[in-house]
């Protein structure tokens, strides 16, 4: 694994960790400076920072996922582009 991938899975397992401790300001130091995120599932998301921080603060950091909740990674697919 390159230096390059194994940067971005510390981010991303960087962010995750941020969001299940339910803080806002650290899961959004995980992201670049003009993010945009598209949930799938209900079409929600946001653009831009304060988009995305908004819609991160109103429907998922801290209310989304409950405190027992667990992950396992099934696939990672990382890519320059």
């Amino acid at each position: 694994m390159i230096n390059f991938e194994q940067e971005m899975i510390k981010i991303l397992e960087r962010h995750v960790e941020t969001e299940m401790k339910g803080d806002l300001k650290l899961t959004m130091s995980t992201m670049i400076d003009n993010p945009h995120l598209l949930n799938v599932p209900n079409m929600m998301g946001g653009d831009d920072f304060e988009g995305v921080k908004t819609f991160y603060k109103d429907h998922l950091v801290g209310k989304f996922f409950p405190l027992d909740v667990e992950f396992n990674r099934i696939s990672l697919t990382i890519g320059k582009e």
